[in-house]
């Protein structure tokens, strides 16, 4: 069953991935020294503090609080609370706006990429979103188009997976949407047995070995900065996974390869067609890195 064993296991790896590019920003190393958070940091990320100085302002016009000592120690902590917010609150702030665009884009059904136009989002939801992005990639494909063939041939993978990709983009240019996870499904599991020396018996349905490796991808490492969180998620929890376990996953725009695989999706429309684009380039970006990594390794040892 592709991409079903321990399902559990993975949501808890892709929530510590995401704890590992907060860890990244700036922001996290005030919040977690102040707070000693651990699991609780994408929470505590998000919370406003605002209530802190309001609750004790309200406080202080009750007569029998004013002498109270207990305002000594709840003044001292208000007066850290706005010495924090005027030096760390474009950094907090930045980092909210980060949990909020990661929500926005898994309610719109797309895929973050580099080629996203992250600076024309704004305060867009959901719905708002997906249109957005719609129009966006029709709009601008010959420049999409360019920009991920370009990047293919950086690339370190053999002459047919980037000759499988082109006939991939052509597809998709000439709105054959359902062809494209078809030929990319198929391509990256050709791909991932030849570049991990996946054998027969350890099969290359799941993923799994090519996951794994994911998993254990630095972030500074990972294609795609902090948008490579969704990429990774997308590839973990949802490409593979057996649609008899999750058939939720069916009828959303990012293709599963089981649904494919089996006819029990067309994944006919321009964003699926699109996102499996953008899933592939991450795909065969990890498949590079990992390439790279281990040729660096093996010169350091020779």
């Amino acid at each position: 069953m592709a991409g079903d064993e321990n399902y559990e296991d993975k949501k808890d790896r892709n929530a510590k991935r995401l704890l590992a590019l907060a860890a990244a920003a700036p922001a996290f190393q005030v919040v977690a020294s102040l707070k000693g958070l651990s699991s609780a940091v994408p929470r505590a990320l998000m919370a406003n503090f605002d209530w802190l100085p309001k609750i004790t302002t309200f406080y202080q016009t009750l007569p029998v609080f004013r002498t109270h000592p207990i305002f000594e120690s709840l003044n001292f902590v208000v007066a850290i609370h706005n010495r924090i917010s005027a030096t760390w609150g474009p950094l907090l702030n930045r980092q909210r706006r980060l949990w909020e665009e990661i929500k926005a884009f898994e309610e719109s059904g797309w895929l973050p990429h580099a080629t996203t136009p992250v600076d024309l989002i704004g305060n867009l939801e959901g719905d708002d979103l997906r249109g957005k992005l719609d129009a966006y990639y029709k709009q601008h494909w010959p420049e999409v188009k360019d920009w991920l063939l370009r990047q293919m041939a950086t690339y370190q993978l053999d002459v047919q997976a980037y000759s499988s990709f082109l006939d991939a983009v052509d597809l998709h240019e000439k709105g054959r949407y359902s062809s494209v996870p078809k030929i990319l499904f198929a391509e990256l599991e050709r791909l991932t047995r030849i570049e991990l020396a996946i054998t027969a018996d350890e099969g290359a349905a799941s993923q799994k070995k090519l996951r794994d490796i994911a998993a254990e991808m630095p972030i500074g490492e990972e294609p795609g900065g902090w948008l490579a969180y969704l990429l990774f998620k997308a590839l973990d929890e949802h490409a593979y996974l057996d649609t008899r376990k999750h058939p939720s996953v069916v009828g959303h725009a990012i293709p599963n390869r089981h649904a494919v695989i089996h006819g029990l999706a067309s994944y006919d429309s321009h964003q699926s067609s699109m996102n499996m684009l953008l899933l592939a380039d991450y795909i065969m970006g990890v498949l590079h890195e990992s390439k790279t990594v281990n040729n660096e390794d093996d010169a350091n040892a020779a």
